[in-house]
């Protein structure tokens, strides 16, 4: 009985067993409970797998889960997605296989950016980055600062730099050929000069707007070539350049437009991770633009435009006497010109662009008009007098002083001083008297008006105008193709007059050196006025250096009034004085000074004694600013 009782209950527990194990998968897992999904978590290091997860569904990771990675040379940043956003690996919620990136940033150390090298004799490099800080000081001896760059700011600059350069394509050993050179010095002609001999450098940090003109560097794109960004410890705004030289690349352009983006404009201040750097796309020449020009009699020539450095072909035009050609038009027939040309010169793809709107061919026609000149002038130039155009007055009056003395025969040349408005408007200022039949032969202005001006040939295109004519000197000259016929030869002289060195200027004063009227003494303190008024005059420091202007002072030797005509016209080779100081009231009669003295007037008893006067000979602007101001009343004196 006790057999058949325990052969029972081993029965009962082998069907509860069997029908336990009917329940569960072969996993063990129990079907009526949803088993939890597991995804794949890779994560890579340089292209290369460092560890691999199976993180179950809506679970975080953890940031304990993986070891941050070790990379020579950088530090360890974080984890970043497909998209190249970082993630937290405690907080972020795996709902599929995902792969992770290790972010890395330079560990920034004085051997592995070095900004103070030197040019070495016959290497060339990848790039070349030049950067500038005044080393001048204040008046109380403190260091002048500009840009507030130092060698720790530029080596933030520079490591992000090499993140660039990396994401554009840039070798391990190209990298090695990147060279950051110190151009700062006391003055910025020095700097200039620094980087002029050099050569090869192709961006520039820290400098001011005065890199081209004072420093004399020649810019890609002229003014378009500089822009700003905040830099340096205090974070102030400076310039940065792109010099032009004989083997530019488009890595130097491509690196100076990412500048311009938000990111590249904190690439100054702050350090960056590569996640961040983006490349601006490269600057493209490419076109697919044809271009009819048409001549007289149905001949016309057909240019297909594939970059926008090709040129245009133009047909051979003959203007009959008494009439001008202007340029193209349109449409045929015009007496506007749309495009103003010179007969023979090729067109660009600058010429027709905005012409073009978004179309892939244009025709044009050339205008031709009756030509109206005034003959009340042999010469009309236009000039920019503004801040903006850094042309001032008194140099625009320079120029006419000067050149009036290279010639041989006097000539009436209107100069044209436009004050108001920047380039645009000094250039629809231009278009506009020439569209109301205005002659003008030369126009002297920034190079963002004179470049968009087509010169009658391409000998007297867009060109720098020589030292000493302004104290900016990149401004520039061309002569029009719409030039008077009559005035092309005298301003083809005048344009080669400004492009060379300006000659000197030399003013010419006469004093009456009776010792009872005017002693050395006296005469060596107005000597220094007139001086030190003319700097005032051209707001410079010393207009000799600026302007090659210097003075030139004549002691008479004669005691009578009537001799002192003929002493005074016989100073400077004969050509006479354009002031005399000293005189009497007698020295136009008794004196007989007559058309040597065209004003004549009482000289402030702060200069010279009691009584004695001060004449006007020749009148210019110049001159005529000394007569007014330097020898004004006693409480209008400039000491």
């Amino acid at each position: 009985m006790k057999k058949l009782i325990n052969f029972l209950l081993i029965f009962v527990f082998a069907i509860t067993l069997v029908g336990c194990k009917d329940k569960n998968d072969d996993n063990g897992n129990d079907p009526e409970v949803p088993a939890v999904e597991k995804h794949t978590v890779r994560f890579y290091v340089n292209d290369t797998l460092y560890k691999t997860l199976k993180i179950e569904e809506n679970s975080t990771i953890g940031k304990s889960a993986v070891e941050n990675p070790t990379l020579a040379g950088y530090e360890f940043i974080g984890w970043l997605d497909d998209a190249n956003n970082e993630v937290d690996l405690d907080t972020y919620k795996v709902t599929k296989a995902v792969k992770f990136y290790a972010s890395f940033k330079e560990v920034v150390t004085d051997d592995t950016l070095v900004v103070d090298a030197v040019k070495e004799e016959g290497a060339t490099y990848y790039l070349v980055v030049g950067w500038w800080e005044t080393t001048d000081l204040n008046d109380d001896g403190t260091p002048k600062v500009t840009s507030s760059l130092t060698v720790d700011t530029v080596r933030v600059f520079y490591a992000n730099l090499k993140l660039y350069l990396k994401a554009y394509g840039a070798t391990d050993e190209e990298l090695k050929q990147v060279q950051f050179r110190n151009y700062s010095t006391a003055k910025v002609a020095e700097m200039g000069e620094k980087i002029n001999a050099d050569g090869d450098v192709d961006l520039v940090i820290g400098v001011g707007n005065n890199i081209n003109s004072t420093g004399k560097v020649t810019l890609f794109e002229g003014n378009d070539g500089k822009t700003t960004a905040k830099m340096g410890t205090d974070a102030i705004s400076r310039y940065v350049a792109l010099p032009e030289h004989e083997n530019m690349n488009k890595l130097a352009i491509s690196i100076f437009d990412w500048i311009k983006t938000e990111t590249g404009q904190t690439a100054f201040t702050t350090q960056l991770d590569a996640s961040q750097i983006t490349v601006v796309p490269e600057r493209t020449d490419d076109v697919n633009v044809t271009v009819t020009v048409h001549g007289l009699n149905d001949d016309k020539k057909v240019t297909t435009l594939t970059s926008k450095q090709d040129t245009i072909e133009v047909p051979e035009i003959t203007v009959d006497e008494g009439y001008k050609f202007l340029g193209y038009a349109t449409t045929k027939d015009s007496t506007e010109a749309e495009i103003t040309a010179a007969l023979g010169v090729a067109l660009s793809y600058a010429d027709i662009e905005a012409l073009l709107n978004g179309a892939e061919t244009l025709e044009l026609y050339p205008v031709i008009v009756e030509e109206i000149i005034d003959t009340n002038y042999d010469l009309v130039v236009y000039i920019h007098v503004t801040s903006s155009s850094k042309i001032s007055l008194a140099e625009a009056n320079l120029i006419a002083i000067r050149f009036a003395e290279t010639l041989t025969e006097t000539k009436n040349i209107n100069y044209v001083y436009v004050t108001e408005g920047k380039a645009a408007d000094f250039q629809a200022r231009i278009e506009a008297d020439i569209k109301a039949g205005i002659n003008i032969d030369v126009v002297i202005g920034g190079n963002a008006t004179t470049k968009n001006l087509t010169a009658i040939d391409e000998t007297y295109v867009n060109a720098s105008c020589g030292a000493k004519h302004f104290a900016d000197t990149s401004r520039k000259i061309v002569v029009l193709s719409t030039a008077a016929t009559t005035h092309v030869e005298l301003a083809k002289a005048f344009y080669d007059f400004m492009v060379a060195e300006a000659p000197e200027l030399k003013l010419h004063v006469a004093y009456w050196a009776r010792e009872t009227w005017i002693t050395e003494d006296e005469m060596t303190a107005i000597s220094a006025g007139i001086n030190s008024y003319i700097n005032t005059l051209f707001n410079v420091e010393n207009a000799n250096e600026t302007y090659n202007i210097s003075v030139e002072y004549y002691k008479t030797t004669t005691t009578k009034v009537a001799d002192l005509s003929a002493e005074t016209k016989a100073f400077n080779d004969g050509k006479g004085v354009g002031l005399i100081l000293a005189t009497g009231a007698n020295a136009t009669n008794e004196g007989n000074m007559g058309s040597a003295i065209i004003e004549q007037k009482d000289c402030p008893t702060s200069i010279m004694a009691s009584g004695r006067k001060v004449s006007l000979c020749v009148d210019n602007y110049i001159y005529r600013a000394i007569y007014e101001n330097y020898f004004a009343e006693q409480t209008q004196v400039i000491e």
